[in-house]
């Protein structure tokens, strides 16, 4: 089990303890990624996912394709990072920069959905834990926002980018 310390200042060197979350997990071989090939197909491309909120796994046509929904249902492989009833937090399987996490929740929401949700703040919490722990000189949190905004997923998400200088932004 490993123990998580939220991070409040902007250099991360003002911790406070949450105690430990139960909810971090050592991940072992189980977890380790595979090769996922939908994972940032572009969301219009007309892909269906099966309805997650029936019982049986039959594919409804009507429903986009959500990679995003599969990994949480564990039909689709992912290196986690966290994971509780709410929120999960995965490598992202793009490698523009040495640290690239994706924090979501679990239930499928939008972008804008997330944004005016009350769980941004404990994902918000979530991204910038993982971004201290794993990019202890700066890191950078952010969300895409529709097509010119580069958003290839329709499940609401933040990324923690960083392990090296991230420059300017465009």
């Amino acid at each position: 089990m490993l123990s998580l310390v939220l991070y409040r200042s902007h250099d991360c060197s003002s911790a406070y303890n949450v105690s430990r979350l139960p909810s971090m997990l050592t991940l072992g071989n189980a977890l380790q990624s595979r090769r996922i090939d939908t994972y940032h197909q572009r969301i219009d491309q007309g892909f269906t996912r099966s309805n997650m909120t029936s019982s049986n796994s039959t594919p409804s046509p009507a429903t986009p394709y959500c990679v995003f929904c599969e990994i949480v249902a564990g039909r689709e492989p992912a290196r986690i990072r966290y994971l509780d009833n709410d929120i999960i937090a995965i490598v992202n399987r793009l490698t523009w920069v040495p640290i690239m996490l994706l924090v979501m929740p679990r239930r499928h929401m939008s972008q804008l959905e997330l944004w005016s949700s009350g769980v941004l703040t404990r994902i918000g919490d979530v991204a910038a834990t993982l971004g201290c722990m794993y990019c202890p000189n700066g890191f950078r949190i952010l969300s895409n926002f529709g097509y010119d905004g580069l958003q290839s997923q329709s499940h609401g998400h933040l990324h923690v980018i960083g392990g090296q200088y991230l420059g300017h932004y465009a």
